[in-house]
């Protein structure tokens, strides 16, 4: 039963999070009003919108127009279900229920800002303060209630954003912008100190792999600024569901 809530509660914050990514870029209310096809701007109706289900009934087109739906809506549903799934194991067993929710609540509300967030700089290249700055009180303000380890997590966050804010100051924001000292001070805050560390060299790892496939395919060329936030994110989700492997490695190097 807790995998079926959490597989159906993904597919509808995922049908939710691309509505809002869409919304947000050509700034229109995210809470209000009826979607709509981007090409015929018809309001679609209540079996239209089902994740997942609809993709697949309507043959990836509008009803209307026949317009192609983009395949980002049924991948990002797909992800936010198996993470959310995903997060099931990152709940100790034997807690309180009260506590145990709690837990799973917050794994659910950073993975919908990963998704968010990941998909955005993607699309669009940026890295919206409307999304991280609100998560990053959200987070602190969480963990500080439930006693996470708000100490590790402070020294994660301050770590991550101090990283990337001396990137920026010494290269004048030519390296990283202003949404990647930000996104970095949220994965610190997430995966807290020392995780951090092995989560941003993941990122780079992935980053630099990334953009050899995109020159290799000639879908980048030398000089064109890649979308970095989309490779912290992977970094950080590694390192949150292998964090233990990843820390017993560190304690050996050290």
């Amino acid at each position: 039963m807790p995998v079926l809530i959490s597989l159906l509660f993904g597919l509808a914050i995922g049908s939710f999070l691309n509505a809002a990514i869409f919304r947000l870029h050509y700034g229109l209310p995210i809470w209000r009003g009826r979607s709509q096809c981007f090409t015929c701007r018809m309001e679609l109706a209540w079996h239209d919108l089902l994740p997942v289900a609809s993709f697949l009934l309507l043959r990836g087109h509008c009803r209307t127009c026949d317009a192609e739906i983009h395949w980002q809506y049924p991948v990002v549903e797909l992800v936010t279900a198996l993470l959310f799934v995903l997060a099931l194991t990152l709940v100790p067993l034997g807690l309180p229920l009260g506590v145990s929710l709690a837990q799973l609540f917050f794994w659910w509300f950073i993975f919908a800002i990963f998704i968010f967030l990941f998909v955005y700089d993607a699309r669009y290249g940026e890295l919206p303060d409307q999304i991280t700055l609100p998560a990053i009180l959200i987070a602190f303000v969480w963990m500080q209630m439930m006693h996470w380890g708000w100490q590790s997590s402070l020294i994660g966050g301050v770590v991550g954003g101090g990283f990337f804010l001396a990137q920026y100051l010494i290269s004048r924001g030519r390296w990283v912008g202003g949404g990647d000292i930000r996104l970095g001070f949220l994965i610190g805050l997430v995966v807290g100190w020392p995780l951090v560390a092995p989560s941003f060299i993941l990122a780079y790892v992935l980053g630099l792999v990334g953009v050899l496939i995109l020159l290799g395919l000639r879908r980048k060329t030398f000089g064109e600024t890649v979308p970095f936030g989309t490779y912290l994110i992977a970094g950080a989700l590694i390192a949150i569901f292998f964090a233990e492997p990843l820390l017993k490695y560190i304690g050996r190097m050290l």
